[in-house]
C-alpha cells in the first residue's frame, strides 16, 4: 500500500512509536484501508488548517521512496511566493456579497493547482451566517470544497489556466453572507490561509494568503414616476419614511393608502401600496437597508400592496391558505397594467378571496406555475371604446374573481376626489 494512499486514509494512530521523527511508520498507521469522500474532506481540512484539524505530515521515514521533511525536491525556484488576495467588496446587510479572489503569480513555473482555506469573522461579536461560505470558480477551473461550519470553507482548485510570471489571475469569487443586523460602515474580515500550489509536474509553490474585508453599505433604489397619479411602495428600510422625504417632488397631501376606503397618509410602510401624485415625470433615489422577506396582511377583495428590495414573481409568493385570486395583480402606468411580478418601489392592486397573510422572500423559487387568463379564442367578444368585452363562456365561481378586471377593476383617485374605490 502506497504512502499516498495512506495519507488520505484518515484516523491514523498519529503517534511516533519508534522515535524516528514521523507518525506514519508501518506500526503507526491507522485508517480502514479505503479512501472515501470523508477521508478526502478531512485531509483537505487538515491541509488548510481548519480549527481542530491540525496539519500532520504523512510520511514514513523508513520507507525508501518517501520524501523527507527536509528534502526540497520539486521546489519551484522563483523571486518570491505567489500571493492570494481579495478584491474590494461591499454589500448591504442581509445580502450575499461576492468577493473576487485573485492570484498574483510570481513563479516561473505555472501554477495549475491550489489548496487554501477561506474564513470570515467579525472583529466584535460572533459571526454565525445561515448560508455557508462557498467558492464559485472561474470557467474551466475544477473545484472541490468542504465546509467546517458556515464561516470556513476549504477549497481545492485544479486545472487553473496557465499564467505568465508576474501576471494576475482571477480564480473565482467567495460568496459571503452579510448579517442582517450588521451596522452600516462595519467590516466583515476575510482570511485566506495555509495556501499552497503545485505546478504541472507537481512542483511545490508556496502561496501567501492575506486578509480582506467586506464593508457594509446602504442599498439605493431608483424609483421612476409619471406625471399624474402613481402607485408607489417602500422598497427599503429607511430612517425617514415620510413621502415628502422619499418623493420630494410629489404634490403635498396626495399620499393615499387603501383599507376598504382610501386613507390619507404621511408615511410609507413596507408592504403597503399607495397612490401618490406628481406634476411632472421624474425619478427619486431611496437609500436604506435591504428588505429580504416581508409578510403582508390582505383583506378580502382588493388590496394595495408593494414588494421588497428586489423584483418578486407573483408565483414565488408564499400563500399557504391560497387566498390570492390568480390573475389579479395590477400595476399602473397611465392605465392599469396586468403584471406577474412586483418591482421594488412600485405599488400594486391585488385581490384576495378572504382575509389572510402572504410572504414575499428574496430569491424564492416559483411555488405555482404561470397561468394564461386570456379569453381570446375561448369566448365571444365585443370591443367598445377600445375595451374588449367577453361573453358566452361558462366558468366556475372560483374562476370568476380572476376576471373581475373586466367589470370591477380598481380605479385611480380622481384628482383629490377619492370617493372611487376598487369595489
Amino acid at each position: 500500500m502506497s504512502n499516498l494512499f495512506d495519507a488520505f486514509d484518515t484516523n491514523p494512530i498519529d503517534e511516533d512509536a519508534n522515535g524516528d521523527g514521523d507518525v506514519y511508520d508501518e506500526t503507526e498507521r491507522g485508517g480502514d484501508g479505503f479512501v472515501e469522500a470523508a477521508d478526502v474532506i478531512v485531509t483537505l481540512k487538515r491541509a488548510t488548517m481548519v480549527p481542530e484539524y491540525p496539519y500532520i505530515r504523512r510520511v514514513d521515514n523508513e520507507y525508501p521512496f518517501s520524501t523527507r521533511p527536509d528534502v526540497n525536491r520539486h521546489m519551484a525556484n522563483r523571486d518570491g511566493p505567489d500571493t492570494l488576495y481579495f478584491g474590494e467588496a461591499e454589500g448591504a446587510p442581509g445580502t450575499i456579497a461576492q468577493v473576487a479572489i485573485w492570484l498574483k503569480h510570481n513563479s516561473g513555473t505555472p501554477l495549475t493547482g491550489l489548496v487554501s482555506g477561506f474564513g470570515a469573522f467579525l472583529e466584535e461579536g460572533e459571526y454565525s451566517p445561515e448560508e455557508a461560505l462557498s467558492f464559485e470558480p472561474e470557467a474551466g477551473i475544477n473545484l472541490f470544497q468542504a465546509n467546517d461550519g458556515n464561516d470556513f470553507v476549504s477549497v481545492l482548485l485544479t486545472d487553473i489556466p496557465e499564467q505568465a510570471e508576474g501576471s494576475t489571475v482571477l480564480l473565482g469569487h467567495l460568496e459571503v453572507e452579510i448579517p442582517e443586523d450588521m451596522e452600516t460602515g462595519l467590516s466583515l474580515t476575510l482570511t485566506a490561509g495555509s495556501a499552497s500550489g503545485s505546478g504541472p509536474e507537481y512542483e511545490f509553490i508556496t502561496v501567501d494568503g492575506v486578509t480582506g474585508v467586506i464593508t457594509t453599505m446602504l442599498q439605493s433604489n431608483v424609483i421612476t414616476y409619471i406625471s399624474g397619479w402613481n402607485l408607489v411602495g417602500l422598497p427599503l428600510t429607511v430612517e425617514d419614511a415620510s413621502y415628502s422625504n422619499l418623493f420630494p417632488e410629489s404634490i403635498s397631501g396626495t399620499l393615499y393608502a387603501y383599507d376598504v376606503a382610501y386613507v390619507p397618509e404621511s408615511y410609507l410602510t413596507a408592504g403597503e401600496g399607495y397612490w401618490l401624485r406628481f406634476n411632472n415625470a421624474g425619478s427619486t433615489t431611496i437609500t436604506g437597508t435591504t428588505i429580504n422577506e416581508l409578510t403582508i396582511s390582505l383583506n378580502e377583495d382588493w388590496n394595495l400592496v408593494s414588494g421588497i428590495s428586489e423584483t418578486v414573481s407573483i408565483y414565488s409568493i408564499s400563500d399557504p391558505d391560497g387566498i390570492i385570486v390568480s390573475g389579479t395583480l395590477y400595476g399602473y402606468d397611465v392605465a392599469y397594467v396586468p403584471s406577474e411580478e412586483l418591482l421594488a418601489g412600485k405599488g400594486y392592486w391585488l385581490r384576495a378571496y378572504e382575509d389572510g397573510e402572504i410572504t414575499l422572500t428574496s430569491g424564492a423559487s416559483a411555488k405555482a406555475a404561470p397561468r394564461d387568463f386570456s379569453l381570446k379564442r375561448k369566448a365571444n367578444s365585443l370591443t367598445i371604446n377600445g375595451l374588449d368585452l367577453y361573453f358566452g363562456v361558462k366558468m366556475s365561481a372560483d374562476e370568476k374573481p380572476s376576471y373581475s378586471y373586466l367589470q370591477n377593476r380598481p380605479q385611480e383617485p380622481l384628482m383629490y376626489d377619492l370617493a372611487v374605490t376598487p369595489g
